[in-house]
């Protein structure tokens, strides 16, 4: 192989292999919701096309099967509106026997969303 087919094939090689890093950083965030994956699979995109990966990963958590573990994720990343939301609209899911659980997020979602305690009682 001549230099410049070389110097091809490793480029390649190169966005190949990034492509195939971002993917596997991707799917252990599917599969875990760990908030280090998520960073670590935001801190490899381009400018811009970060924010995209991150209102798509938060979309995901938005949906995802156990509504418990979504909502922990969502505390911790910050993202307390969209946990504020997912409490709300996926209350039935709630297990009110993790009350420890709850109790923390009702706590983290009280001081930002009070607002909603107050509309409520207005009413």
């Amino acid at each position: 192989m001549d230099k410049a087919a070389n110097r091809r094939f490793e480029g390649y090689h190169k966005r190949l292999s990034a492509a195939w890093k971002n993917r596997l950083w991707w799917q252990n965030f599917e599969r875990t919701l760990n908030a280090g994956h998520l960073r670590a699979f935001l801190k490899r995109l381009p400018d811009f096309d970060d924010m995209e990966a991150e209102e798509k990963a938060l979309a995901y958590v938005y949906h995802y099967p156990d509504v418990h573990r979504a909502l922990a994720f969502l505390l911790s990343w910050p993202a307390l509106d969209q946990a504020a939301r997912l409490a709300i609209s996926r209350a039935a899911e709630l297990d009110g026997d993790r009350y420890e659980f709850l109790t923390s997020a009702a706590e983290a979602l009280r001081d930002k969303h009070a607002w909603h305690q107050s509309s409520r009682c207005a009413q």
